[in-house]
């Protein structure tokens, strides 16, 4: 048989640790980690945490978390002493049951710093701290103006579409005559097929643009760059 306060008292005291030191280290309050120790349980909720505190207490001070406790049960742990005894005072009762009520906040206020303390909460906070990244769209191409006409003295077939062979159709497909154009106002990139005749001339926003030579296809860009392409 040994005295549980004065062991816990003089094992604190080899570490030179401050009641302050204990009480952060193992998220008890101090009062309740004098109380161990001044063997006052009556102060503590209830036996079951007096359990919990007396081991966890015991094993951050080096010592046999389990002899601590097997000592304590052998010496106070009784009928009379129990918290829903009949035979107990229902004063006492009363008290037992609010000190049970603060110590489960304290239980739970302890794990959350628990939590907080190991990092666990680090990646959650971060994930709910930073700012939402919102991708702009890419800025949209500027219309442009294409104008089409024959290169040379005969007419020129041509065929435009919007995007590819498939998009819609600018204008009915066919021979450009000598001596006139066709115009397209369109958003890039406008497709653009050349089939027989004496070849294209072409000129986007002003600017006359060249183009491949005989039959072929190609898409218009913005800027009047020019995409050579073949049909899918």
């Amino acid at each position: 048989m040994f005295e549980i306060g004065n062991t816990l008292r003089e094992a604190r005291l080899r570490r030179a640790l401050d009641i302050t030191d204990c009480e952060s280290a193992t998220k008890i309050r101090a009062k309740y980690l004098r109380a161990l120790e001044e063997e006052q349980f009556e102060i503590l909720p209830g036996p079951t945490y007096v359990k919990g505190f007396l081991r966890t207490y015991a094993e951050y001070l080096d010592l046999d978390g389990r002899l601590v406790l097997d000592e304590y049960e052998s010496r106070f742990t009784s009928r009379e002493n129990h918290p829903y005894s009949p035979d107990g005072d229902p004063n006492k009762r009363r008290a037992k049951r609010r000190r049970s009520r603060e110590a489960r906040v304290l239980l739970i206020a302890s794990a959350i710093v628990l939590l907080a303390s190991t990092g666990l909460w680090a990646g959650f906070a971060e994930d709910h701290s930073a700012p939402v990244s919102v991708i702009a769209p890419p800025p949209q191409a500027k219309p442009l103006t294409a104008v089409f006409g024959p290169a040379g003295a005969k007419p020129t077939y041509i065929e435009v579409r919007q995007d590819g062979p498939k998009g819609a159709t600018f204008f009915t497909p066919g021979a450009v005559p000598v001596g006139t154009a066709r115009t397209v106002q369109a958003q890039p990139p406008i497709w653009v097929y050349v089939g027989d005749g004496s070849g294209l001339r072409l000129t986007v926003d002003g600017v006359l643009v060249p183009t491949p030579l005989g039959k072929t296809e190609f898409r218009v860009l913005a800027g009047g760059v020019i995409q050579p392409s073949t049909t899918p």
